[in-house]
């Protein structure tokens, strides 16, 4: 990602410097966050043959829903004709992107527009949350058009950065989803900021302005007792990876219960596999 513009901020609080294997350094608001696989240069992209031998596999097993993610997937050279795959095989797809550059690709958008049903957006970046926002805005929530939701994992940005995406997102209906803190990838290499405020702000704002927010598996589990009292329903919190989705990496042909965790099977036949690994029918 080229550098566009630096600009001067008053901050007081901790700043990571974390490094790879290559030296390359990631800064706040890049790459600084707890990613469940590196991002890098030296990635590659799934093959295109792939994708649509899993889309095959994926349809006969009667999947309905995908969340296509990366790295930054709207930068595949064929994210089109892999949207357009999943919808002619009657599965919608979704993604998750780190910035809003694409909703000025035209043929992209109309694309997204077309075969997506929602996205998810990994930035606290203002400028990205106003796209977001202008985006959003071009339907309302009865319309076709792909929706986005601001989704932030917890424990690795600076308080005073999250509740400022958080208030934009409030006031500007913007839905928010959060991450559960991962020890796993660069994750491995941060302690964790205490995240336990964020449900005084749920309260307070509940209070004066209702707004959707949800969660992984593992915001789940670390915060039950903070969400049962927020009176969020049973049913709505499942603490179990794997139970309704899995994770399939098309580089590496693994599957697993999600994207981190240890537990990866290789596939060879992805129908084959995922029967004998999750059966989920039990």
């Amino acid at each position: 990602m080229k550098i566009k513009k630096i600009t001067k901020e008053n901050y007081v609080g901790k700043v990571y410097n974390i490094g790879t294997n290559n030296r390359n350094y990631f800064a706040e608001l890049c790459l600084v966050h707890n990613c469940y696989q590196d991002s890098t240069k030296e990635g590659k992209h799934a093959s295109l043959e792939e994708i649509k031998n899993l889309v095959k596999d994926l349809r006969e097993l009667e999947v309905f829903e995908v969340a296509l993610g990366g790295g930054e997937p709207t930068l595949h050279p064929d994210f089109i004709e892999i949207l357009s795959l999943f919808h002619e095989n009657q599965i919608v797809p979704n993604f998750t992107t780190f910035n809003m550059a694409w909703t000025k690709n035209q043929e992209l958008a109309e694309a997204i527009t077309y075969f997506c049903k929602s996205f998810a957006i990994s930035t606290l970046d203002i400028q990205n949350l106003e796209m977001l926002k202008e985006w959003n805005s071009q339907w309302t929530w009865n319309d076709k058009g792909p929706k986005g939701t601001l989704q932030i994992p917890l424990g690795v940005y600076p308080k005073h950065k999250m509740e400022e995406a958080l208030k934009y997102c409030v006031g500007n209906s913007i839905p928010i989803t959060f991450l559960g803190f991962k020890k796993f990838g660069r994750g491995t290499e941060i302690n964790p900021a205490d995240s336990e405020w964020i449900f005084s702000f749920i309260k307070e704002h509940n209070k004066f302005r209702p707004f959707s927010f949800g969660g992984d598996t593992l915001f789940v589990n670390q915060f039950r007792d903070q969400l049962k009292k927020l009176h969020v329903h049973e049913v709505l919190m499942v603490g179990e990876e794997g139970k309704f989705s899995m994770y399939i990496d098309a580089v590496e042909k693994t599957i697993g219960p999600s994207s981190y965790v240890d537990e990866r099977y290789p596939y060879s036949s992805l129908k084959e596999d995922i029967l004998s690994r999750f059966p989920f029918n039990e």
